[in-house]
């Protein structure tokens, strides 16, 4: 069972680094301003963590598997806004542009793998329904950092839902609301269904 925890882990690193190879290679845009990069980078951090632990034979504790709870509740933000939000924001090219080297790797591998070593080989740690709001927490600091900078025209976008300058206050809270708010339901299905 370790022998397997490690291989799947260890494939989920390289899905990891082979994304951040391709979008590093392929653009010259800031990478950070990407929720889709940031989660994974944190995903990739937590991975190396959690493998640290069950390398060293060393118990998985609360704030580790809180950790690892809150990168995966990242990665499946990510999937769910791109099956569900951008393909009616963007032209239809986005079908083909979401399929494709590091986007069919950050939006659709990288969660998927992770959600299935999460259920399938991750040991299950009682938390309580209040710890996770932890959940919330980087989709927040991101929401704060991109909206505070897209306010300052330091930044546009890159999401259409964080152009606040360009769409009514009422639906730049909705969407803050929706995204962030969508965190906790996700983390608290995840941690209910996990056997």
């Amino acid at each position: 069972m370790k022998k397997k925890i490690i291989v799947f882990n260890i494939l989920f690193l390289i899905c990891e680094l082979v994304g951040l190879g391709i979008i590093m290679l392929s653009t010259n845009r800031l990478l950070f301003e990407y929720y889709t990069v940031d989660s994974n980078l944190f995903a990739l951090i937590v991975t190396l963590v959690y493998l640290y632990f069950v390398c060293r034979n060393k118990k998985i504790n609360k704030v580790v598997y809180l950790l690892r709870l809150m990168s995966l509740v990242s990665l499946m933000i990510t999937f769910l806004v791109v099956l569900f939000v951008l393909p009616f924001m963007v032209p239809l090219q986005f079908l083909f542009w979401g399929v494709y080297g590091s986007n069919l790797i950050f939006h659709v591998i990288c969660p998927l793998l992770l959600l299935f070593i999460y259920f399938i080989y991750d040991k299950k740690i009682k938390i309580n329904n209040y710890e996770l709001i932890f959940n919330m927490v980087p989709t927040l600091i991101y929401a704060i950092i991109l909206i505070t900078l897209n306010i300052k025209g330091i930044v546009d976008g890159p999401y259409a839902f964080l152009r606040f300058k360009f769409q009514p206050v009422y639906q730049s809270i909705l969407w803050f609301i929706s995204i962030v708010g969508i965190t906790y339901p996700i983390g608290l299905l995840l941690n209910k269904y996990k056997k």
